[in-house]
Order: structure tokens, then sequence, then C-alpha cells
């Protein structure tokens, strides 16, 4: 695989940090999760799980995990060989706090010069808000993604799902490999400062360029693009459907398959005509498009060669041939929930696939196995176990 023989240790807890080393696990890599013993990732219970939550075995897979208590100094001691001989390193402490364990950058790059250190925070490392805290909702609201977001009128609207958080998460993991790379060039690792708001933001290029090169601020156009039309989502028969056009060529092609003749009046012949009559031009799309339905329409702008595509609810979704064929949802035997569908690793690659090699790990589940490869005597173990400062499944 990709990543066979890099060794991750991952300090994070919640989505943002453990996803992106799941993805790296994903494409061949050892991560090894450190969890607080007892209660481990705050994640685990959401939704009331009781140890094991569907969320964080979709986050944590590919993992081996030990819990080891970062409050005593003889489990920083044990993290920090850990942190050694990684050549990853994920945490999502606020700043200041791993350094304050022992464990920040400085610390552990003195000892593995060649280190790739990923901390990943709500603000980033320095700045007025570094030491706030940052959720998904927090950065969703200040990065602008709340406020483009939204039928016109209507008060910001968070985005579903946890955008920000995975934004993060992405960004971190792309960063990861390209330190990687540079790292086989030169030798050395460095840090890598990756944080929500502005990782949130690097999902705006377009209506960050228009703002910053006009004044204007863009408000909420709900599903419709306010720079092209057709470029929205419009109801059928039966249920939704998008639409996206790009050039002349596409619409006189559009205007072939919806068959309505005034749809060819020179007022919609370009797209800023369309803009400017836009009310008149939606209720022509709308009155023929409801004469069939989304699956109809879909079937007709296909053979048009058009851009369009039904708007799901969420169960439909997993019902679509082509996220079958795409192989989407993955499987697995998960401890503590039984038989588990996630979402698969998003890309396939023709040498090296992604693979789901073992299910997410219970609080300290390998802990035993960890601290052996570390040279830890079975009595030591013992003796550690004893004193709370790690914990076995």
């Amino acid at each position: 695989m990709m990543l066979d023989g890099i060794r991750v240790l991952d300090l994070s807890r919640v989505i943002a940090g453990p996803f992106c080393a799941m993805l790296l696990g994903d494409l061949g890599a050892d991560v090894i999760k450190v969890e607080r013993p007892g209660r481990g990732d705050d994640l685990r219970y959401l939704r009331g799980g009781s140890g094991m939550s569907a969320p964080f075995a979709a986050c944590n897979r590919n993992k081996r995990g030990i819990a080891v208590d970062l409050q005593k100094v003889e489990g920083v001691k044990l993290v920090f060989e850990l942190a050694r001989r990684a050549d990853v390193v994920i945490e999502n402490f606020l700043p200041g706090v791993a350094a304050k364990l022992g464990l920040g950058y400085g610390q552990v790059s003195a000892a593995n010069p060649r280190v790739v250190y990923a901390s990943v925070t709500g603000f980033g490392q320095d700045g007025p808000y570094a030491k706030r805290p940052g959720y998904n909702t927090i950065a969703q609201g200040m990065s602008g993604l709340m406020a483009l977001t939204g039928m016109p009128g209507h008060p910001p609207t968070r985005v579903a799902g946890s955008i920000s958080d995975l934004s993060a998460s992405w960004v971190a993991f792309g960063m990861v490999n390209a330190a990687l790379v540079h790292r086989e060039r030169t030798g050395r690792g460095q840090h890598l400062d990756v944080n929500l708001l502005a990782s949130s933001m690097a999902l705006l290029p377009d209506p960050a360029s228009i703002y910053l090169s006009t004044g204007v601020r863009p408000t909420r156009e709900g599903n419709r693009n306010p720079s092209l039309t057709p470029a929205e989502a419009f109801p059928t028969k039966d249920g939704w459907l998008n639409i996206v056009l790009m050039n002349p060529d596409q619409y006189l092609r559009l205007c072939e398959v919806i068959g309505d003749p005034e749809l060819k009046a020179p007022r919609f012949a370009t797209n800023d005509l369309r803009i400017e009559h836009y009310e008149d031009f939606r209720a022509r799309m709308e009155m023929a498009l409801g004469r069939a339905t989304t699956a109809e329409w879909v079937e007709r702008m296909e053979k048009a060669q058009i851009a369009a595509g039904p708007i799901y609810e969420f169960d439909e979704v997993f019902e679509d041939a082509q996220v079958r064929h795409l192989g989407l949802v993955a499987e697995f035997e998960q401890p503590g929930l039984g038989p588990t569908r996630v979402l698969n690793f998003p890309s396939r690659a023709s040498a090296t696939p992604a693979s789901i090699r073992r299910p997410a790990p219970l609080v300290g589940e390998h802990t035993d196995e960890v601290l052996n490869e570390l040279g830890v005597a079975a009595d030591e173990i013992e003796r550690l176990a004893a004193a709370a400062v790690i914990a076995r499944a």
C-alpha cells in the first residue's frame, strides 16, 4: 500500500484530527491512537453510544488503540517514546498544551528531526483567537459558509455534516503527505499548522474572489447560482432536479430537450439576459419541468449531454447505481457494534488501493501489543496498569 512502513501517532480526538489519521491508515500507515483511560475519545459516546458509536467507528478504522494517562509523568514518557519513533504525529490540543505536557513539536523534533508534526486547531497556533476552542459550527459561522447558505431572506444556515472539521482533515491529510515527500528530499520533517477557520474559508475561493474584487457582500441565494443560469434546482413532477449549464451550445441543447419555444426568445438568449429576466425564465423552466419525473428528465438530459442530476433524500443516495458501482459503502465487523457500514475511502488507485484492514479499536485494545513493541517488559506493563498509568480493553 502507498504508506506501508509509515508510523503515525494519533493524539487527536473527535473528528478533524482522527479522520486525517484514519485516511493515512486507509493507505497503509500503521496508526496508533492514544486515548485517556476509561472514557477515551468523546466521539465514542455520540448519539448515546456506550463506548463505541457508529461515528467513532467511521473515523477511527485502521488504527491500533492504546490508553495512557497523559497527566502522569510515566504516561507522557511512554507516549514520547512513540513520538520519537513516529514518522507523523497528529494532535489537536489547544496551542501550548502539547508543549506543556512535554509532547510539543519542539520537544519531539529535537529527538526525532524527521517527524512530520500536524497540529489541528480551531484558529491556528498563534493570533488573537489561538487559545479559543473551535468546533465545526463555530468555524462555519466565522468562515462565511453559513452566511452564504440558506434561502433568500432566511437566517444563516449551517451546512449539514461536519464540513469544517472534515475540510481541516483533508487539508492536514494533503499537507502531511506533501511534508513526507519533502522529508525524503531534505531528511527533515516540519510542523504543520492546520485550522478549521482557514480550511473552511478555503472552500469558498469563488465567492471570496468576487467579494474581494468588487467589495459587494454576497447574499444568500438558496439553490441558485447568482452568476449563472440555469445552474440550480428545479421542481419536477415527482421531486427535484439540478441543472448546470456553462456555455451557449449547452443552452441550445437544453431548449431542444425542454421543448418550450419561449426559452428561445431573445430575452433569454444569453446568460446575462437570463439573469436579467430571471423570474420569467425560472417560471418557464418550472412549468416545463413539472410535466415529467426527475428520472425522465435525467435520462433526456444525459442523451443531450447536459449536466443534470436528481436531488436525493439521504436514504436514496445509497441506492444510486453509481454510488454502488464506486463501492462507496464499506462493511466490517466492529467490536461493540457488530456489522457496521460506513463510507469507504473516496478514491481509487490502480496499484495501491486503500483498504480497511482493522475496525476501530476499543479503548486500550492494543496497549500491551504496542508497549511490547517499545520493549516494555511484561512485569513493567503490569505495574503501569496497576498504577493507572495505562489501561487495557
